[in-house]
């Protein structure tokens, strides 16, 4: 090679080299720039003054006219890392639990058919000492605990635990002067299958979009098949009476039934309900009331949002066995020619005469649910002549006629 080539070759190595250099510059400059550049903001953040605190949403929901059950909700950690090595026992604080309390009494609110109740924990690092600045890491998850279900002939109640997981990113740094540590930003992602996944935020919004914990609560009072006419029984009935000198009690009069069911249920929730006909305090064959294919103990399926059509007569009740709290139904009777009907209606325990013969989007709760319906006919009047007795009147009349005749006759001759 001459050196012209040698030179040429040399300046071509120094140049790939220089590129090369200049290449890995870039990627350090690249990897050296902080990454907060791209992050989502935290979830909160704060100052030595005023350090950086989060605090967990729990909201417990069921459907409308549902009483609040009592309970206990726990909120528990779990160290993963500090400063990108794996937690142990001593070179991380623990988080403590976290609980909330619910009662009978809490209200909440309703709105759309489901009742809301809220409660927030404490700031979550309140009490914890970090032992120096740095990246702490931890994930926290409700317990599936804490509230005692009463499942028995009389009442089903069950709940759908939240199963969201959080992780929990704590920037804690040193003050001004260096003599200690505060939290200065928190930040909250779900954690799902192990993958970080969006930022939340610390208002009071739903779990995966804010820092909470959503719990559904559905109970539902049962009434016994075997002992349908239990006073204590507050699931619906809807009964007839017929009245007046008039009625006839032996008449049928045509019902239509819809259901609907809560806009918030459980996995356990029935999708369909069990009913029956009750007379005389026990469950009849519906079969003259309309009703095909009931069980050998005379009950029968309801699904909602289908119309269940069927009869009944004086002293009779379509009884439901167990529509959960926040069911609806609507209900109609087909007016008879000579009846007057009216409703006396209790929904929830509060009572009401509703125009006849609908009622429209009635709520099951938690208290009695009733709905009679009573058809009214008065006596009947005589007004006249009775026509099946007419050829008998008519032979009188015409005898006593005749016998007036012969006298007349008798007096002229005389």
């Amino acid at each position: 090679m001459s050196y012209s080539g040698r030179n040429h070759h040399t300046r071509n190595m120094g140049k790939k080299r220089n590129i090369g250099i200049s290449l890995m510059a870039v990627v350090a400059m690249m990897l050296a720039m902080p990454n907060v550049i791209h992050a989502a903001p935290p979830t909160s953040t704060g100052t030595e003054a005023n350090p950086a605190h989060a605090t967990i949403n729990k909201h417990l929901l069921m459907p409308e006219g549902t009483i609040t059950p009592a309970g206990t909700a726990t909120f528990k950690f779990t160290a993963k890392s500090v400063d990108g090595a794996a937690a142990t026992p001593t070179n991380m604080p623990a988080i403590p639990d976290r609980s909330v309390n619910f009662t009978t009494a809490d209200a909440g609110t309703t709105a759309a058919g489901v009742k809301k109740v809220m409660k927030e924990t404490v700031n979550i690092v309140d009490g914890v000492v970090f032992p120096h600045a740095g990246e702490y890491i931890y994930t926290v998850k409700e317990e599936n605990s804490g509230f005692t279900l009463t499942n028995n002939s009389d009442l089903s109640e069950s709940m759908a635990y939240s199963t969201i997981e959080y992780q929990i990113q704590i920037i804690v740094a040193n003050n001004a002067a260096g003599t200690a540590v505060y939290v200065q930003s928190i930040s909250v992602n779900v954690l799902s299958g192990g993958v970080v996944g969006n930022k939340v935020n610390d208002n009071d919004d739903e779990e995966g979009t804010s820092f909470a914990f959503d719990n559904k609560f559905v109970r539902t009072h049962l009434n016994d098949p075997t002992n349908p006419s239990d006073p204590a029984d507050t699931n619906l009935r809807i009964s007839k009476k017929v009245a007046g000198d008039g009625g006839n009690l032996s008449q049928y009069f045509d019902f239509k039934t819809t259901f609907t069911a809560p806009v918030l249920v459980t996995p356990s929730t029935p999708a369909t309900y069990k009913a029956g006909i009750m007379e005389g305090g026990t469950l009849i064959d519906p079969t003259p009331n309309g009703i095909s294919g009931a069980a050998p103990d005379h009950t029968f399926t309801v699904t909602p949002g289908t119309a269940l059509n069927y009869k009944l007569k004086h002293g009779q009740s379509l009884v439901i066995m167990n529509a959960p709290v926040g069911a609806k139904y609507t209900n109609t009777e087909t007016a008879v020619s000579g009846y007057t009907t009216t409703i006396a209606q209790t929904a929830n325990g509060v009572a009401s005469t509703p125009a006849a013969p609908t009622v429209t989007d009635v709520l099951i709760g938690e208290a009695a649910n009733t709905s009679v319906y009573t058809n009214t006919k008065a006596a009947i009047t005589p007004t006249g002549i009775v026509l099946n007795n007419l050829p008998y009147i008519t032979i009188g009349i015409l005898a006593v006629m005749g016998f007036i005749l012969l006298a007349r006759k008798k007096h002229v001759q005389e």
